[in-house]
Protein backbone atom coordinates (compact mmCIF):
# COMPACT_ATOMS: atom_id res chain seq x y z
CA UNK A 1 0.00 0.00 0.00
CA UNK A 2 2.62 2.40 1.12
CA UNK A 3 4.28 1.56 -2.60
CA UNK A 4 1.87 2.61 -4.18
CA UNK A 5 1.08 5.21 -2.27
CA UNK A 6 4.89 6.01 -3.26
CA UNK A 7 3.89 5.97 -6.97
CA UNK A 8 0.33 8.28 -6.94
CA UNK A 9 2.40 10.93 -5.51
CA UNK A 10 5.44 10.62 -7.92
CA UNK A 11 3.03 10.40 -10.57
CA UNK A 12 0.81 13.69 -9.51
CA UNK A 13 4.37 15.38 -8.89
CA UNK A 14 4.84 14.66 -12.79
CA UNK A 15 1.60 15.59 -13.92
CA UNK A 16 1.76 18.85 -12.06
CA UNK A 17 5.23 19.41 -13.96
CA UNK A 18 4.31 18.40 -17.48
CA UNK A 19 0.67 18.45 -17.61
CA UNK A 20 1.13 20.80 -20.59
CA UNK A 21 2.99 18.31 -22.68
CA UNK A 22 0.67 16.15 -23.47
CA UNK A 23 2.22 12.96 -22.42
CA UNK A 24 0.99 9.69 -22.76
CA UNK A 25 0.30 7.75 -19.43
CA UNK A 26 3.38 4.61 -20.72
CA UNK A 27 5.66 7.50 -20.62
CA UNK A 28 4.89 8.53 -17.32
CA UNK A 29 4.87 4.94 -16.12
CA UNK A 30 8.00 4.45 -17.90
CA UNK A 31 9.66 7.37 -16.15
CA UNK A 32 8.85 5.75 -12.68
CA UNK A 33 9.69 2.54 -13.21
CA UNK A 34 6.38 0.78 -13.72
CA UNK A 35 4.28 -0.07 -16.30
CA UNK A 36 1.11 1.61 -17.68
CA UNK A 37 -1.15 -1.24 -16.23
CA UNK A 38 0.43 -0.75 -13.01
CA UNK A 39 -0.19 3.03 -13.21
CA UNK A 40 -3.57 2.48 -13.92
CA UNK A 41 -4.57 0.07 -11.36
CA UNK A 42 -2.33 2.58 -8.52
CA UNK A 43 -4.83 5.22 -9.24
CA UNK A 44 -7.87 3.04 -9.80
CA UNK A 45 -7.27 1.91 -6.23
CA UNK A 46 -6.18 4.87 -4.50
CA UNK A 47 -8.81 7.71 -6.19
CA UNK A 48 -11.12 5.53 -8.69
CA UNK A 49 -10.14 7.38 -11.62
CA UNK A 50 -7.64 5.88 -14.58
CA UNK A 51 -4.44 7.37 -14.91
CA UNK A 52 -5.70 9.41 -17.96
CA UNK A 53 -8.21 10.52 -16.40
CA UNK A 54 -5.78 12.42 -13.96
CA UNK A 55 -3.96 14.07 -16.59
CA UNK A 56 -6.88 15.24 -17.81
CA UNK A 57 -8.27 16.50 -14.67
CA UNK A 58 -4.92 18.42 -14.37
CA UNK A 59 -5.32 20.34 -17.78
CA UNK A 60 -8.82 21.14 -16.89
CA UNK A 61 -8.07 22.29 -13.90
CA UNK A 62 -5.22 25.02 -15.69
CA UNK A 63 -7.51 25.48 -18.40
CA UNK A 64 -10.63 26.55 -16.26
CA UNK A 65 -8.22 28.96 -13.84
CA UNK A 66 -7.09 30.42 -17.21
CA UNK A 67 -10.27 31.24 -18.68
CA UNK A 68 -11.42 32.54 -14.38
CA UNK A 69 -8.11 34.82 -14.07
CA UNK A 70 -6.73 35.53 -17.35
CA UNK A 71 -8.27 38.21 -20.46
CA UNK A 72 -6.78 35.37 -23.02
CA UNK A 73 -8.13 34.31 -25.81
CA UNK A 74 -9.76 30.56 -26.07
CA UNK A 75 -6.63 29.98 -29.08
CA UNK A 76 -4.21 31.40 -26.45
CA UNK A 77 -4.86 29.53 -23.41
CA UNK A 78 -5.85 26.40 -26.07
CA UNK A 79 -2.18 26.91 -27.21
CA UNK A 80 -0.31 27.50 -23.57
CA UNK A 81 -1.81 24.42 -22.47
CA UNK A 82 -0.12 22.45 -25.46
CA UNK A 83 -2.71 22.05 -27.51
CA UNK A 84 -2.03 22.20 -31.14
CA UNK A 85 -5.64 23.42 -32.46
CA UNK A 86 -7.92 25.25 -30.37
CA UNK A 87 -11.45 23.49 -31.59
CA UNK A 88 -9.81 20.40 -30.57
CA UNK A 89 -9.52 21.90 -26.69
CA UNK A 90 -12.47 23.64 -27.14
CA UNK A 91 -14.04 19.63 -27.73
CA UNK A 92 -11.83 18.24 -24.59
CA UNK A 93 -12.88 21.04 -22.61
CA UNK A 94 -17.11 20.23 -23.57
CA UNK A 95 -16.15 16.82 -23.20
CA UNK A 96 -15.48 17.07 -19.65
CA UNK A 97 -17.60 19.70 -18.35
CA UNK A 98 -20.34 20.10 -20.27
CA UNK A 99 -19.62 23.83 -21.68
CA UNK A 100 -17.41 25.12 -24.45
CA UNK A 101 -14.94 27.16 -22.90
CA UNK A 102 -16.48 30.59 -23.70
CA UNK A 103 -19.52 29.35 -21.61
CA UNK A 104 -17.55 28.52 -18.86
CA UNK A 105 -16.16 31.66 -18.72
CA UNK A 106 -19.13 33.62 -19.55
CA UNK A 107 -20.81 31.69 -16.59
CA UNK A 108 -18.27 32.27 -14.13
CA UNK A 109 -18.91 35.76 -14.92
CA UNK A 110 -22.79 35.50 -14.71
CA UNK A 111 -22.65 33.84 -11.29
CA UNK A 112 -20.02 34.95 -9.31
CA UNK A 113 -19.17 38.20 -11.11
CA UNK A 114 -15.46 36.61 -11.33
CA UNK A 115 -14.05 38.97 -14.42
CA UNK A 116 -10.59 38.05 -15.76
CA UNK A 117 -8.13 40.57 -14.65
CA UNK A 118 -7.58 43.33 -17.12
CA UNK A 119 -11.16 43.00 -18.17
Amino acid sequence: QSRSAEYFNQFISLINRDFNSHRKVESYACELGITAPYLNSVCQQLVEKSALQMVHERVLLEAKRSLIYTVQNISEIAYGLGFTDPAYFTRFFRRLTGLSPKQFREKQVADNGIRPAGS
